[in-house]
């Protein structure tokens, strides 16, 4: 039996999916805990890392792999691959399926990633760079911009790595001013200011084993608003919907190749070899125009939920083949119809999350058609299961027609209960709207 080490900073639906995808497969899954040692089956509820403890954390996970002498080491959070852990692994021999520190740049630094795509050919927002020392200058240039589009939001990113925390839509130069505050004098931290694009969301994956990668042949979209409508505050995620088409922008290879292709080829024209999951965001305007948010060296999360649904062929076997460099040996292949995933949240979140709840339902939700559960934010408490995190549950549902997974996820997520229990109720409707009855 094959075994594949996962190691992630926190417990996530993503970890969870990618666990249950593997077990379904027959291969014997370890989960690093806290302290570096490892243990078969889900760890809940846990933080395991932290960028103040990297070295010795990777000293106790060190040991502990060389027990186990896993198959496949599969890094899945970005703090724990900006930290370096592919590279620590891969000396040592062992098949890693994730970036190296040479390329974790590209997700790691804003300022870094914006000048690639253009170098790249790689079209994205227009945008302006501001060093740390550089906060007046970036508030003059906020108060020039809204001076004359005054209706036009900006976007601020802080530059390093953020945990879905380090976005601001301003609307206005109060909230722009207060972004740069917090970014560039409170965190010190460069920023890059750029135009807001109208449009949806979109998703995409590719599996990249340094030389050839394969891009995941459908569009997944993804809800980040915190309430419908996509009002409310940014978050990591509310939902994805799986094989979520543009009618002005239906998924080609072309596209794939424009999105993935242009970024692969310029990254191993740098010297970079790009192995793991490379996953760049897309907005879709008006006539199927688009522009690339941002790009990242790792499963989505909830990407991964509905991916892993959709994924007919093993994936062990796909992630082991970009770790070895054998990527075009690799036989891929999809389920028809699509998949939807609900993240049932805590109230407070994505600021902090009011946790400690007991949760009911499991049973009863897990059993509804075509439905699985991945655990996030949940701890065992004394013969019960508690919330203990901001996104609880990710419920995932799979059906021919998506109008009926979307249903059908709804559905377990009404069975469920917790309190302060809250998710989003208008996932995949734009998308029906959109392109009618599946």
């Amino acid at each position: 039996m094959t075994k594949v080490l996962l190691v992630e900073s926190r417990p996530s639906g993503r970890q969870s999916a990618i666990a249950h995808k593997l077990e379904s497969h027959g291969h014997e899954v370890f989960i690093a805990s806290r302290s570096g040692a490892v243990q078969t089956g889900m760890l809940v509820g846990e933080s395991i890392f932290s960028t103040k403890n990297a070295q010795a954390f990777f000293e106790k996970l060190v040991a502990a792999v060389e027990k186990i002498k896993p198959d496949l080491i599969v890094p899945s959070s970005e703090d724990i691959l900006d930290a370096g852990i592919a590279d620590v692994f891969r000396q040592r021999g062992y098949p890693v399926f994730g970036p190296s520190l040479e390329a974790m740049w590209l997700e790691a630094s804003k300022v870094d990633a914006k000048k690639a795509m253009n170098n790249a050919g790689v079209p994205t927002a227009d945008y302006r760079t501001f060093q740390t020392a550089g906060e007046y200058e970036a508030l003059r240039y906020v108060k020039d911009h809204f001076a004359v589009y005054p209706h036009k939001p900006l976007v601020i990113k802080r530059k390093g790595l953020a945990y879905a925390q380090g976005v601001r839509v301003c609307h206005t130069p109060q909230e722009a001013n207060g972004a740069l505050h917090r970014y560039m004098r409170a965190q010190g931290d460069s920023v890059v200011v750029e135009e807001y694009l109208d449009g949806d969301e979109r998703s995409m994956h590719a599996f990249c084993d340094g030389t050839n990668y394969y891009t995941v042949p459908f569009f997944m979209r993804d809800y980040k608003w915190s309430h419908e409508g996509d009002q409310g505050d940014l978050t990591g995620s509310m939902a994805t919907v799986a094989r979520a088409p543009h009618p002005g922008l239906p998924w080609t290879p072309v596209i794939g190749e424009k999105i993935i292709g242009r970024m692969f080829d310029y990254l191993k024209w740098r010297g970079i070899s790009p192995i793991g999951c490379l996953y760049p965001g897309l907005k879709v305007g008006e006539y199927g125009l688009w522009r690339v948010l941002e790009y990242n060296w790792r499963f989505g999360d909830s990407e991964c939920q509905v991916m892993c649904a959709l994924l007919r062929s093993d994936l062990f076997s796909l992630m082991y083949a970009c770790a070895v460099g054998r990527l075009s040996e690799a036989v891929i292949e999809w389920h028809p119809g699509h998949a939807v995933c609900i993240n049932l949240v805590s109230r407070g979140y994505p600021g902090t999350p009011q946790t400690g709840f007991p949760i009911s339902g499991l049973e009863e939700a897990s059993q509804v058609e075509g439905v699985t559960l991945h655990w996030a934010g949940m701890q065992q408490g004394l013969n019960k299961l508690l919330t203990a995190g901001g996104r609880v549950i990710s419920i995932v549902a799979w059906a021919l027609r998506l109008e009926d997974a979307i249903s059908n996820a709804y559905l377990a997520a009404e069975l469920v209960k917790y309190e302060g229990k809250r998710y989003r109720g208008d996932i995949g409707a734009d998308v029906l709207m959109l392109n009618g009855p599946t």
